[in-house]
């Protein structure tokens, strides 16, 4: 597997969290706080280990 995706992914989220765009999804998340943000990662797990 090629990590270069997951370390763009990185780049963005860190990105949006030291500059927000108004509209992001990646902001909506960051506004949840830590708990929506857990929840949120369960999800994707989740359908990561379905798959």
């Amino acid at each position: 597997m090629d990590l270069k995706i997951i370390e763009e992914l990185l780049e963005t989220i860190r990105n949006r969290k030291q500059f927000p765009k108004e509209g992001s999804y990646t902001n909506k998340l960051f506004n949840k706080g830590e708990n929506g943000l857990v929840k949120k990662l369960g999800e994707e797990n989740a359908e990561l280990i379905k798959a």
